[in-house]
This record gives structure tokens, sequence and C-alpha cells, in this order.
């Protein structure tokens, strides 16, 4: 009798964490690099058909030192630049219970870049992939040509939904890029 519980005790565990792997899977894959974090929006196809020599298959990784934000309780993948289309791709993991309880509309953050001139590159989009306990959205920014600028600050602003107004709270900065860093590191298994 003792060893029957303890068979279905172990076979409910396994089909437990199946469940769980199952249920999370995409997520867990971004969050470890095992994806890629490149976005091509809908306008790019379209650009694809007008320019078939565009090469899509060129991308970079600009590492991301220290990926923990702490204040914001959040995690930044490497990032991911595509020189041919100007774009810049990447990823924010977060816990769930961070940010589930504050009323929070869904892209949860507003982020954009800033050059060392100024210029600022807003947000293109985002695709939200949700697990269990954490989110990992994979968002891009266009227009950004890396080789016309000497560094790229990443500023984060959480959103809070207060009286029906989205509000943006205290923003963070990060520089992630830097002439210093260059040349880039092409990646060349997808």
């Amino acid at each position: 009798m003792k060893k029957r519980i303890i068979l279905i005790f172990i076979g409910v565990t396994i089909i437990i964490m199946c469940l769980f792997i199952i249920n999370n899977s995409s997520m867990l894959k971004l969050k470890y690099g095992l994806d890629s974090v490149v976005i091509l929006p809908d306008d790019i196809y379209k650009r694809y058909e007008k320019y078939p020599d565009v090469n899509f298959d060129k991308q970079f990784i600009i590492e991301v030192k220290d990926k923990k934000i702490e204040e914001l309780h959040i995690s930044l993948s490497d990032i991911v630049y595509l020189p041919e289309l100007k774009q810049i791709s990447f990823g924010i993991l977060f816990r769930n219970n961070d940010y589930e309880k504050m009323n929070i509309p869904s892209p949860v953050f507003n982020v954009y870049l800033k050059d060392k001139n100024g210029n600022k590159y807003k947000s293109g989009g985002f695709v939200k992939n949700s697990g269990t306990f954490e989110t990992f959205q994979t968002r891009f920014i266009c227009d950004v040509d890396i080789s016309a600028v000497e560094e790229l600050t990443m500023y984060i602003c959480p959103l809070e939904l207060k009286e029906s107004k989205i509000i943006e709270k205290k923003e963070i900065m990060k520089l992630i890029y830097t002439k210093d860093m260059e040349p880039l590191t092409e990646i060349k298994d997808k």
C-alpha cells in the first residue's frame, strides 16, 4: 500500500512538471536564449516584397552587461541588431506577481532609445509570452542605425493605470551601446 501511494505521488509530480513545461515552453525558450527575440513587423514583410535583396539573416548581438534592473524587478536579454532593417530587438523578463496587482495596462512598460545627439527611437511594438510565474516581452525598435550613433541609452518607464488614465512612473536609464563595443559579433546560427 505504501509503495502504491509513493508511485501515485511520483506519477502526479511528473505529470504536473510536464504540464508546467508545456505551458511555459515558449517563454522558457526566450528566457534562456534558445529562441530568437527578433520580431519582423508586418510592414517589413511588405518592404521585403519590394526589396528582395534585403538580407534578413544578417544579425549582430549587442551584449547587455548587468541584465538585471533591480529597481523595476526585470531582466533584459541581449540585444539583436538587424543592420539592413535598422531594427533592434530585445526582451524584457519579469515576474507576474511583481506587476499583476498594480492594475497595469498590457505593455507594462514604455521603452525607447535615445542617442548621444538626443534623437529618440520609439518602440515599434511587442509580443507577450506569458508563463505561469513570469512573462517575457519581446520588443522591437525600428529606424536605429548603429553605424550612425556613438552611444544608445535605453529608457524603461513602468506604466500604471489610475482613474482610467495611463500614468508613466519614474523611468530608468541603461546605456546599452557605445562605439567602443565594435565590432559587433554576428549571429551565425539562427
